[in-house]
């Protein structure tokens, strides 16, 4: 006996790869208006439940899974009957490993994209009923393969059903009629196949012409909620309908009554905020303008003076954990989607706007409606910090009892940053003592008096006292007088001064004692006699020697001291608020 442990060679058999195969397809097809086909005539004005000469259906296989279905067109038919609600369609389809009991998929009319995809999308419509008679009246089914053969396959009946309501809405607003040129819907599949892969934010219907009526086709969802805009050659005016039931397959006509975006209302300092590039304020990507809210998803930046070439986004909480973004925009007023993490905001033209964001997805940007959002600020009444301190936020107290104070986020009007609290009812009519208390033994106080209501307030610490400054306000209308300021234990200081055209007289300007302390010292300043290079700080008894301005660092154009009467020289002070 003789053993072989080599295994005999097998052979490799593979199965030969699926070809595409050509097949002609003739089907039974009906569009009746009993099957809920609502075609409508090539006038777009009556419903034809027949077929016409050039109308032409699209076959399609689908991929993919059922979460995420994909239809590719293999075919093409036509009617073979003209006129009538039934008729044979055919023509050819290419398919490869077609099987009896498998589903095709038709629609009406035939749209195709580049990669050879159905179309199903609704962008694109004029609010005319011509237009949707041409290029939306979608009408879909599903046919079973009955029978293949090597050249032929038979299907089950094609009914096809419309996939769609048809809309037609009226515009006012005010009890007049409102002509606008773009009508956008909200709360709208965009498709009526693959809705969640496809949808976008929002419909858009574009008139050739300014109009009051549009007549809009969409997939409705059920009973829902649908917000809407409508863009006219100055404003953008809205609409949020109660819930309704745009079924497909029927006609639907009213007045929508819509009214212009506002932000009177908006009274709560928003979470949001707009970040950007703004040659106006001069910001680089490195401060937020404020924005204001009315309590319900809607935010606006108010009188936001924009040049072409300036670029923004909106974020909450001044972080990029959630930002919306959108994109370049053409003309305004406009309505476009707001996209998390979206590409960078800009206009074509120069202007003052009003920029609203709805967290429910998209931007308005109007022409600015008035002078801007009123704020009530204040900014300290001396000017007792070095630049780089102004807009750092700290804690704010009120006087008697020394208890915080109720604190508001901050707030960025022209490129400055203001810290925010807030007065109740119970101040109305009374100066309200504040304190702004900072490093090294800082402490601001102002006085603030409380008009009637519940107010928001803010403040800076630069500058003199203003209030009442729009979000329009720039750094350039605050003060920026060059000043010598002391911190000193004495009880009144003057500052002589010469070297320039003029001087002061023995024993100089008297300076003003301010309301701030550092480590218990009263803060005092005088302004700066033009020309001048020479001073001496004294209490009308004690006194420096005679000083040079340029020995000393200047802060834009303002000096710092600390002095005590037995010095003879005063000590460069850094103050911090």
């Amino acid at each position: 006996m003789v053993s072989c442990n080599k295994e005999a060679e097998q052979e490799t058999i593979t199965d030969a790869p699926a070809t595409a195969k050509e097949y002609t397809l003739t089907i039974e097809a009906s569009k009746a208006v009993g099957s809920k086909a609502l075609a409508l005539s090539p006038d777009g004005k009556s419903l034809q439940g027949t077929w016409a000469e050039g109308d032409e259906v699209a076959v399609c296989k689908l991929t993919g899974d059922a979460s995420n279905p994909i239809s590719q067109v293999v075919g093409k038919l036509v009617p073979q009957t003209i006129g009538s609600a039934s008729t044979k369609l055919t023509g050819t389809v290419t398919l490869e490993g077609l099987a009896v009991n498998d589903w095709l998929y038709l629609q009406f009319p035939y749209k195709v994209n580049s990669d050879n995809y159905i179309i199903s999308s609704y962008q694109g419509q004029d609010g005319t009923l011509g237009t949707i008679a041409k290029d939306f009246d979608y009408a879909t089914c599903g046919v079973q393969v009955t029978a293949v053969d090597a050249t032929n396959l038979s299907t089950t009946k094609a009914d096809f059903v419309g996939r769609q309501a048809i809309v037609k809405f009226s515009l006012k607003s005010g009890g007049a009629a409102l002509n606008a040129s773009k009508l956008y819907i909200n709360g709208v599949a965009d498709r009526f196949w693959h809705d969640s892969y496809y949808d976008e934010p929002l419909l858009e219907v574009a008139a050739a012409s300014p109009s009051n009526e549009f007549t809009v086709a969409m997939h409705g969802l059920g009973e829902a909620s649908y917000t809407m805009f409508a863009v006219s050659s100055d404003k953008v005016y809205t609409r949020t309908t109660p819930a309704v039931d745009f079924a497909d397959n029927q006609y639907h006509q009213g007045g929508l009554s819509m009214t212009a975006l506002s932000y009177e209302g908006f009274g709560t300092n928003s979470s949001w905020s707009l970040i950007g590039k703004l040659s106006e304020y001069s910001m680089n990507w490195d401060n937020d303008l404020n924005m204001w809210t009315d309590g319900s998803g809607v935010h606006v930046a108010a009188s936001v003076k924009l040049k072409a070439g300036d670029e923004f986004k909106f974020r909450k909480d001044g972080a990029w954990d959630v930002n919306y973004g959108s994109g370049a925009i053409a003309g305004t007023p406009a309505v476009v989607p707001a996209y998390s993490n979206g590409p960078n905001i800009s206009v074509a033209a120069d202007g003052t706007y009003d920029i609203y964001l709805d967290e429910r997805g998209f931007i308005a940007i109007v022409p600015a409606s008035g002078a801007g959002k009123e704020y009530t600020l204040y900014v300290l009444e001396e000017k007792i910090c070095k630049t780089a301190s102004w807009g750092t936020e700290r804690t704010l107290y009120m006087e008697a009892p020394m208890a915080e104070a109720s604190v508001k986020p901050a707030l960025t009007v022209g490129g400055y940053t203001y810290n925010g609290f807030k007065l109740d009812d119970s101040l109305a009519g009374t100066d309200a003592v504040v304190y702004y208390k900072g490093e090294n033994g800082c402490e601001v106080k102002m006085t603030v008096p409380v008009v009637a209501g519940t107010y928001d307030y803010f403040i800076r610490t630069d500058g003199i006292q203003a209030a009442k400054i729009t979000d329009s306000a720039s750094p350039e209308e605050l003060d920026s007088t060059p000043r010598v300021y002391v911190r000193s234990s004495a009880a009144a200081l003057n500052c002589h001064m010469w070297g320039g055209a003029s001087q002061t007289t023995w024993p100089g300007a008297s300076l003003s004692r301010t309301d701030s302390k550092q480590w218990g010292h009263y803060w005092f300043y005088a302004d700066i006699l033009s020309g001048s290079t020479s001073f001496i700080i004294n209490d009308g008894t004690a006194q420096t020697g005679d000083q040079l301005f340029s020995n000393y660092a200047s802060d834009n154009g303002s000096y710092y001291f600390y002095w005590y009467p037995d010095q003879a020289t005063p000590s460069l002070e850094y103050p911090t608020i």
